[in-house]
């Protein structure tokens, strides 16, 4: 026979579990307790508080441990972006210390702007093997401190880690060279218009040949910081000939950003200049050139 005392405890036990069960049934069906059965109630023990856990899990998920087996090069990283870069990526090493296999089943990132690559998914790494994920962060229209965080989920358990990114501020004349690369796209001709007027053909006014060359073309052609789809023209194998040249001037070329420059097709150049501008290209430009071609120091063999 069990000890009165353990009896006792026994019952007030079953007790308040059973007036909670009532409290808990009364107040979901809108019946007011009755005075002892609130006594009762306040008297039950609180249910003990769930922490929160990270990553956007239901309230209801029991968290698992942290995947301590899982050891990473470095739970944290940063990164000095170059001003004009795109995307940066991170590059972790992740090694399973554990006697057992440890399957990473997905790894989910703070925000869309950042994008994990496992090798396979889910990744199953044996025990004591070691592997390699990325994490590439698009770094487009930012700015400042990009701070963001990765979390690991195995079968058994999370990990987490971070990575910054120090992004310089934008170059404003990158921003306006980028705003008039989208204008020129969409038209050819609006070189000549509005703001951008006050390059391509105010300084062209008047002149000729070489001064031609320098004000209209090498503004575009010859800029180091000119649109990759922007050619050298001291590049061009085979050297273009004269017709060539005059075509492309007057008509400019479709489907590129090269306006047509003549004034019948809406361009700031006379027929006299257009002329001039000819002439040099197919002889002195050309001339020039072949001169600086012989002075290269020859390529090693």
């Amino acid at each position: 026979m069990r000890p009165p005392a353990l009896l006792l405890r026994t019952f007030a036990a079953a007790l308040t579990l059973t007036v909670a069960a009532r409290a808990a049934e009364q107040r979901g069906n809108g019946v007011p307790l009755a005075s002892s059965d609130r006594t009762a109630a306040a008297a039950a023990p609180s249910p003990t508080p769930q922490p929160t856990p990270p990553g956007g899990y239901p309230a209801t998920f029991v968290l698992p441990q942290e995947e301590r087996a899982l050891v990473l090069d470095a739970t944290s990283k940063d990164y000095a972006a170059q001003p004009g870069e795109q995307s940066c990526t991170f590059t972790f090493r992740v090694t399973n210390t554990s006697a057992a296999d440890i399957v990473i089943t997905q790894i989910r990132t703070s925000c869309g702007c950042s994008v994990a690559n496992l090798p396979s998914q889910p990744w199953r790494l044996g025990p004591r093997a070691s592997g390699e994920f990325s994490i590439v962060v698009d770094l487009r229209g930012k700015h400042g401190l990009l701070h963001k965080t990765a979390m690991i989920d195995t079968e058994r358990g999370y990990k987490q880690l971070e990575f910054r990114v120090t992004i310089p501020p934008p170059d404003p004349r990158d921003e306006m060279r980028a705003r008039n690369l989208l204008i020129a796209q969409a038209d050819r001709q609006a070189v000549f218009r509005g703001d951008c007027a006050q390059c391509h053909v105010g300084p062209a006014k008047g002149k000729l040949g070489r001064e031609l060359y320098v004000a209209a073309c090498a503004i575009c052609h010859a800029d180091e910081h000119r649109a990759s789809m922007v050619p050298d023209l001291r590049a061009l194998t085979p050297v273009p000939a004269p017709e060539v040249w005059r075509a492309l001037i007057t008509h400019g070329k479709p489907g590129t950003l090269m306006p047509a420059f003549a004034q019948e097709n809406e361009g700031p150049l006379t027929p006299a200049q257009i002329d001039s501008l000819v002439a040099y290209l197919s002889k002195e430009f050309a001339a020039e050139n072949t001169a600086r071609a012989a002075a290269a120091p020859a390529s090693p063999k």
